[in-house]
């Protein structure tokens, strides 16, 4: 029976090419379109899911009050993640993150790459595992480098990188480092971007500025204990900034600025690295709306 079915269904197709032909291409055109929307938004949905501490791992951000709204910026000053880390025992590891590019020198060739400084626990936090060295004191000295696998293969070739010496230009002065661990590269679907890491203390400003809470300009990732959740903790923050930045009274009420509904004129809060992605600093929230909108229009599709 089925047999006859499948012949008859086959001699209608060889009759009516011109309509099966229409048929056959508006289905693979349907399918690969689905396919494809589908797999763009999976991708953007999948960003910095990879870490293994991810329910425990946030980046800080502040929500200011000002005459135009409510204002978000990630931005934060040198001394705001060891004071946090020294006043808040809920939090196992805190690295402060700090974007920038420079040039690292080896017998005499200079590679322009990507050095971000940080601290000792953005080893430990995020899962990029070291492919030789150890996350618990790679950048345990000021003079200690990590780079990515493309980068060690980059400068190094076939030669073992390890305690290699390259020079960094930081500030237009060529300093001594040496290469404490290789580190595997981030995958694409990383908010954390890098190609070498040195310590924080090396940003050309950290000096005058390392008790300076008005001065604003990187990231601060910070990792909860296993029994603290993100509602629980943004409570306790909340007197934070007033015990260590204190808003300017005669500033508020010259621009009669309101305060937020908890009364506060500036808070400390917390994205979810999964959130990182998708942070707008114009709201403060996530915008993962035109993701969803991305699988319904290729459900419609299909």
């Amino acid at each position: 029976m089925l047999k006859n079915y499948l012949k008859i269904a086959w001699r209608n197709l060889k009759k009516h090419k011109a309509y099966t032909a229409i048929n056959l291409v508006g289905l693979i055109v349907a399918f690969s379109s689905s396919i494809l929307v589908f797999l763009a938004a999976y991708f953007d949905l999948s960003f910095d899911g990879f870490h293994k501490e991810k329910s425990n791992l946030y980046r800080t951000y502040v929500a200011v009050q000002t005459k135009e709204g409510e204002r978000y910026s990630t931005s934060m000053p040198y001394p705001l993640a060891p004071t946090m880390k020294k006043e808040y025992p809920e939090i196992k590891h805190a690295a402060r993150l700090r974007y920038g590019s420079g040039a690292i020198r080896y017998k005499d060739k200079d590679f322009n790459k990507s050095i971000r400084t940080t601290d000792p626990d953005f080893l430990k936090m995020f899962s990029f595992p070291m492919i030789t060295g150890s996350a618990n004191n790679a950048l345990s000295d000021l003079s200690n480098i990590v780079i990515s696998k493309s980068l060690a293969n980059n400068i190094f070739g076939t030669e073992e990188p390890m305690n290699k010496t390259v020079q960094v230009n930081i500030d237009g002065e060529w300093k001594n480092f040496v290469v404490t661990g290789v580190i595997t590269d981030f995958p694409q679907n990383s908010s954390v971007e890098f190609d070498a890491l040195i310590r924080m203390e090396h940003a050309r400003d950290y000096v005058e500025n390392i008790n300076e809470w008005n001065n604003w300009h990187h990231e601060v990732f910070i990792q909860l204990a296993d029994n603290i959740s993100q509602s629980q903790f943004e409570k306790r923050l909340q007197p934070f900034l007033t015990r260590h930045n204190p808003p300017n009274p005669d500033d508020l009420r010259k621009e009669n600025l309101k305060p937020d509904k908890n009364g506060n004129y500036a808070s400390l809060l917390l994205t979810p690295i999964t959130d990182v992605h998708f942070f707008d600093s114009s709201t403060g929230g996530t915008k993962k709306t035109y993701l969803y909108t991305l699988f319904l229009l290729a459900f419609f599709i299909m």
